[in-house]
């Protein structure tokens, strides 16, 4: 009854007398080496606490970082209009997109996905940035930048890592559009005269991701617009957007999204980031999802 009572107000060890000396030796060691154990369960504790902060405050910073990296504004181009959507599924991601103006009131819109997610496709993601703009600005023919681009990626030693990536070059004083496929999935092109939408490049015209073969060499292919044509680009975590029973979305479920009604081309992106929503409502994002286009505004 006694030891009951004993534990009963906050007592973690009971001996009775008569007792062995040597007995209580031992007892009180083993209590202070739990206490000890304890003081050093609890050190650690916080520790671990203050890193998760440190962590949470570098990711941040990283997210801040890699967001300047992407384009503050949209192109401000006569008779066109543009769009523009990222959303990555972690702090940091490894999709990428950038309007690059060119000569002959040129504008290079470029869009990519870094395999792999997290801190380092950010960082590889980083080096494309540079890496894209440097090869628009210097090499005149869109194919022949892609192709010194993947040249690059090779030499970078990233030998784990490829980046696949889709360049269209809108010349708005043609109307034309020149498309660069690097093991991306295919932009459609929306026609909003017969409300319809396909592929923009064919898969004889794709290319293999950058990174991938050193020397490939990249082809093109050219789309005229006419007025209410757009072209629309995005990264797999649109077309691998998964619902609540793991059924994928598809390209067929973004050509429906978007067949039989009349938008424009902001209106066109926006409506396949709303339809990806609510296909996957219930679940969470597992992929980045990155989105940009432009079309020709005017009647149709």
């Amino acid at each position: 009854m006694d030891k009951v009572k004993a534990f009963a107000v906050g007592g973690v060890d009971y001996l009775t007398k008569p007792f062995q000396m040597e007995e209580l030796h031992a007892r009180v060691e083993t209590h202070l080496k739990l206490r000890r154990l304890q003081l050093e369960l609890e050190e650690y504790s916080r520790d671990l606490e203050l890193a998760r902060e440190r962590l949470k405050l570098d990711l941040e910073l990283a997210r801040e970082v890699q967001r300047d990296f992407l384009p503050l504004f949209l192109p401000d181009v006569s008779g066109y209009e543009f769009f523009a959507h990222y959303e990555s599924a972690y702090e940091v991601g490894g999709d990428y997109y950038d309007f690059i103006p060119l000569t002959g009131q040129r504008v290079a819109v470029l869009l990519g996905d870094v395999a792999g997610k997290g801190v380092v496709a950010a960082l590889l993601m980083a080096k494309l940035s540079a890496d894209a703009r440097f090869c628009m600005l210097t090499e005149p023919d869109p194919a022949a930048a892609i192709t010194k681009l993947n040249a690059l990626m090779i030499k970078s030693g990233l030998a784990d890592r490829f980046v696949t990536l889709v360049a269209a070059v809108l010349d708005p004083v043609r109307h034309t559009v020149t498309l660069v496929n690097a093991g991306h999935p295919s932009p459609l092109i929306y026609h909003r005269g017969t409300r319809t939408a396909g592929e923009a490049i064919s898969t004889e015209v794709a290319g293999l991701p950058l990174g991938v073969l050193d020397g490939f060499e990249y082809t093109s292919c050219q789309v005229h617009l006419e007025p209410g044509d757009s072209i629309l680009a995005f990264t797999d975590g649109v077309t691998e957007a998964t619902d609540v029973q793991d059924l994928q979305l598809q390209m067929k479920g973004v050509y429906a999204a978007v067949r039989g009604g009349a938008y424009s081309p902001k209106a066109l992106g926006e409506q396949v980031v709303k339809v990806v929503k609510q296909f996957a409502a219930g679940r969470s994002q597992q992929d980045d999802i990155a989105l940009v286009g432009f079309g020709r505004t005017g009647a149709s």
